[in-house]
């Protein structure tokens, strides 16, 4: 005879393993993402239907959330779900391809957030700027180099529109000393360009100044 199950008497999550003010502010990030016509899904946060069984801390917090199914898995959405949810986002969030091919780069450099804290911007830490990529596709269009690695580009335009050998962003990262070089010399996952090669097809795609 089979065993009820005592999932219902289980706790959702573990004393202190789901911070209310950081869930909170995640979800609050969405929604005002969501209120601008924005659908900002990462990659990560979605459970694939491989992840049903994983009862780890870290899988428990992707979504859906809260959910399990009659078998007492957690439910979890299927590969096309989850390709049309991110083919979403991406087509919200872009209306060209460099474009789309930025927020990609976004999404694949969202983990590394935390090693950009020390870059100042209008708004705050470089590293807040990863869960809106709009606005951090915006601080590069418009910023200026700064932070301890910036050295002799300091003040630099980040990005000069058609002209990425002009734009102290790809300069800073085609230093081989700098942290970043080694990451964006890769090819990034569901593409077939490297960092580099997207950041400079999308600089290429901006009309010079003046040509507007």
């Amino acid at each position: 005879m089979r065993q009820p199950s005592t999932s219902a008497f289980e706790p959702v999550f573990g004393q202190g393993e789901a911070p209310y003010h950081q869930a909170l502010a995640i979800h609050e990030q969405l929604m005002t993402s969501w209120q601008k016509g924005v659908l900002p899904i990462p990659r990560d946060l979605i459970r694939s239907y491989d992840e049903a069984g994983d009862f780890s801390t870290m899988a428990r917090q992707k979504m859906p959330a809260l959910m399990r199914g009659s078998d007492t898995l957690e439910l979890a959405l299927t590969r096309r779900q989850i390709e049309l949810l991110c083919r979403a986002a991406v087509e919200t969030q872009a209306t060209t391809e460099p474009e789309r091919m930025m927020l990609r780069l976004v999404e694949f450099f969202r983990a590394m957030a935390p090693l950009h804290e020390h870059i100042p911007t209008t708004s705050g830490p470089l590293s807040d700027l990863f869960v809106h990529p709009l606005e951090l596709l915006e601080h590069l269009r418009t910023g200026n180099a700064q932070g301890p690695l910036a050295e002799g580009e300091a003040g630099q335009r980040l990005v000069t529109p058609g002209d990425a050998d002009a734009s102290a962003f790809v300069r800073l990262l085609r230093r081989e000393d700098h942290p970043m070089h080694g990451p964006f010399s890769r090819t990034v996952p569901d593409t077939d360009k490297t960092g580099f090669e997207i950041v400079e097809a999308w600089i290429a795609a901006m009309p010079r100044d003046g040509d507007e």
